[in-house]
């Protein structure tokens, strides 16, 4: 059934790097299997928390995916705003684990929705496109009106926000390298995790080690690591720092 919403939310997410990663029938088949888990977990998140159960018996999330980009779209509402936030968090985080980054916006508006015939445009679309590319760095940005709508809730619920942060430019992103989406894997699994993330990142840096934009964004990634997380993994995160900042020197 088509309708046409005065307020309705739109997250779209790019994947950094996606045609190099897809160049062959090998690296195909590998993206495609980690992109069915990714879509997958937005569409069947089951939580670890039991108070999170209930909200998301009453979600409602379109998921929709072509070539390096993915459209998550839903009713402007408390619960659906706050479950996209931590399944995208999560996604975002174990994406990494696996050297895939990426980079969006969710933002608000009018919007024309048809399931049926997967027909979707409007105010938020665009917004949410045009945010994208204005993010810059591997984040997930969220538009103002939205933030200020979380923290009022959650200052009325008396709860801490650990989902989403203010950048250095001023700009709010969610918290996808921290502690969250830690919690929600398991906190036993975290040194395996960070591990594997910065592995993936050594690695890409050394194919990247004289493109100043790509560095840019894996320097990025390392400090909200260290911004985010306990001590533990602070030797290797300011050792990869080291090593980035001496390449950008010598480019």
């Amino acid at each position: 059934m088509a309708e046409l919403y005065f307020d309705y939310c739109v997250a779209f997410i790019d994947i950094l790097g996606f045609k190099s990663m897809t160049s062959d029938f090998e690296k195909i088949k590998e993206m495609q299997t980690t992109l069915n888990e990714a879509i997958d977990l937005m569409k069947n998140y089951n939580p670890i928390h039991n108070s999170l159960k209930s909200m998301e018996e009453n979600s409602h999330i379109i998921s929709m995916q072509g070539a390096d980009s993915m459209f998550f779209m839903f009713p402007h509402n408390f619960t659906n705003v706050y479950l996209v936030i931590r399944r995208l968090c999560i996604m975002q985080f174990k994406l990494a684990t696996k050297g895939v980054y990426l980079r969006g916006a969710i933002t608000s508006g009018a919007m024309y929705i048809d399931e049926d015939n997967s027909v979707f445009f409007g105010e938020a679309w665009n917004k949410a496109v045009l945010s994208e590319k204005n993010a810059v760095s591997p984040r997930i940005i969220l538009e103002n009106s939205l933030v200020i709508e979380l923290k009022d809730r959650f200052k009325a619920m008396n709860e801490g926000i650990m989902e989403f942060a203010l950048d250095d430019d001023g700009v709010y992103s969610l918290s996808s390298y921290g502690i969250y989406p830690v919690l929600e894997s398991g906190i036993d699994q975290s040194k395996i995790l960070y591990t594997s993330i910065f592995n993936y990142l050594e690695k890409n840096i050394e194919q990247n080690k004289h493109n100043q934009s790509i560095l840019q964004k894996y320097l990025w990634i390392l400090k909200q690591i260290k911004h985010d997380h306990n001590k533990n993994m602070e030797g290797r995160t300011e050792e990869i720092i080291t090593q980035i900042l001496n390449l950008l020197l010598n480019i």
